[in-house]
């Protein structure tokens, strides 16, 4: 549907300066514009490649299209003997077989990966959809609208385009200006070295991350490593033919991914009103899309316009209907971190409502996470809890819910009280906020020159090890706030490698909850 026309009349300018409509029409019909025509099928291709081409690596030195080609070759998901580089003088370069040009390869590619400045990359996608070699293309570099060459874009959009009316419909082609895929258990077009950027096996198979940029993508990627490993993480810049839209249509039925996290800068022409309804139907089906959509004022909006190409269009207009169709937006990048942590490693424990007991052994966080519930509220603890409460914290305790456990609760203490809690019907989720510090609670590494300390986080009866086990019990979703140091680093990474998402302050651990509590 489109805004055929719109009268307002009249407006009244209200004392504080706002202009105020009194009465207005307007005029809805159909739009008649349609998306360009593509073969979407083929980006199973480019999520699950079983042979591939790298144009661009060098011979001699250590550039983009290198690193691209060994990642590429120590791959799971490329079959021996199907990995080519396209090299007008080498035979080989690390061990790759080359072909002088794209008509040489011995076989149509699953995909094609382009790391050439931006005028050889044009003539290199001309002749792979000219030749039929490749099913999907990546285009690494920038260099095209995002800097003013609009002519050059133009070149490669009609490139691949004009290939789609050939009986095998051409290649779908992500990019350029964007880093590409890192397909779990697959493949991984990153051009960083794993020294920089490793990727550590982990839980996470229910997760795929489409970003708009690729430092953010790696941002992300950083973060998490350790703790969670996207199904798939896929940059996808200037969105010259692949949309971000796209990979919420290719998602849309695979039942093992179900949390879609998206950085957008912007949509292309029609390709907003598809994002929304796909969203709409994605949590349909049980699914959440989380979103974080930059160009919320003008100078951010012209810093999408030159970083991506990007037209972010008006900020409180995609927010409205994102929302409308269930996305989660996040309002800054801590949120969406926030959030994409929390529904990954939360999913199979969604809370049944909104009512939140706290857990915590220091006073100002009992105080200052009421102030910040973000849509929960307190739950009422039955008559039965705080009895049970009141038998196993110290004498000074406050026995209901927020729960002051006191520095003096030891680690047994502390835990029973949060078994306590959860056993509560009233209770629909717990935040649990142990300040460390007190030597009365087992969170510290093993001291290993000795004499400092006995604590061990690894042993049975350790803080950790029994919030693990009481989180392995129970149906109900436990966050975790650790607001203390470096010193509490590995107790941090001992419970998020279990599954329990942590936080290192309390507001942004309810924040997280609150959204896990959206209908």
């Amino acid at each position: 549907m489109t805004l055929e026309e719109l009268e307002v009349n009249p407006l009244l300018l209200a004392a504080d300066g706002r202009w105020i409509a009194v009465d207005g029409k307007g005029r809805i019909g159909r739009s008649t514009a349609t998306l360009p025509k593509r073969p979407l099928g083929k980006v199973k291709n480019l999520l699950e490649p079983k042979s591939a081409a790298v144009l661009g690596a060098s011979a001699s030195a250590m550039n983009p299209g290198r690193i691209i080609l060994r990642n590429l070759k120590v791959s799971e998901g490329i079959r021996y003997g199907h990995l080519w580089a396209v090299h007008p003088k080498e035979e080989a370069i690390d061990g790759i077989p080359c072909v002088k040009t794209v008509a040489d390869l011995p076989e149509k590619v699953d995909v094609a990966v382009i790391s050439i400045p931006a005028e050889g990359a044009r003539d290199a996608i001309r002749a792979l959809a000219a030749t039929g070699k490749a099913e999907s293309i990546i285009l690494i570099p920038g260099g095209f609208a995002e800097t003013g060459k609009l002519g050059l874009e133009e070149e490669i959009v009609e490139a691949v385009r004009s290939s789609r009316s050939r009986p095998d419909e051409g290649p779908v082609l992500l990019g350029g200006n964007c880093l590409g895929i890192v397909s779990k258990h697959q493949y991984n077009t990153f051009f960083l070295p794993q020294y920089k950027l490793p990727f550590h096996d982990a839980p996470g198979d229910r997760l795929v991350a489409v970003s708009q940029s690729g430092a953010y993508l790696v941002s992300l990627t950083s973060n998490l490593d350790g703790i969670i490993f996207p199904k798939a993480s896929i940059s996808y810049g200037n969105q010259m033919d692949l949309t971000v839209s796209d990979f919420l249509e290719a998602y849309l039925s695979d039942d093992s991914v179900q949390v879609i996290a998206c950085y957008v800068e912007g949509f292309k022409p029609l390709d907003g009103a598809r994002f929304v309804d796909l969203a709409r139907r994605l949590r349909a089906r049980g699914k959440r899309v989380l979103a974080f959509k930059a160009g919320k004022t003008a100078l951010g909006a012209e810093a999408a316009q030159s970083h991506t190409a990007s037209l972010a269009g008006d900020y409180a207009v995609a927010e409205a209907l994102m929302e409308g169709a269930g996305v989660i937006v996040a309002r800054s990048l801590n949120m969406l971190e926030d959030y994409t942590k929390a529904f990954t490693m939360l999913y199979d424990r969604l809370p049944r409502g909104n009512r939140l007991a706290v857990l915590s052994n220091a006073g100002f966080e009992c105080s200052t996470v009421l102030d910040k519930l973000y849509g929960l509220v307190p739950a009422r603890l039955s008559e039965e809890t705080k009895a049970r409460l009141a038998s196993c914290l110290p004498g000074i305790a406050h026995a209901d819910n927020p729960v002051d456990a006191t520095p003096m609760a030891t680690t047994r203490q502390f835990v029973a009280a949060a078994e306590a809690m959860l056993a509560d019907d009233g209770v629909d989720a717990l935040l649990v906020s142990p300040i460390p510090v007190t030597p009365a609670l087992d969170n510290l590494s093993p001291d290993l020159a000795g004499g400092t300390h006995q604590e061990n986080i690894h042993s049975p009866g350790s803080l950790p090890s029994e919030l693990l086990a009481l989180f392995r019990k129970t149906g109900k979703p436990i966050a975790v706030s650790v607001d203390s140091g470096r010193l509490y680093d590995d107790f941090v990474q001992v419970l998020q490698r279990g599954g329990i998402p942590v936080w290192r302050k309390i507001d942004r651990a309810s924040r997280a909850l609150s959204a896990l509590a959206t209908l």
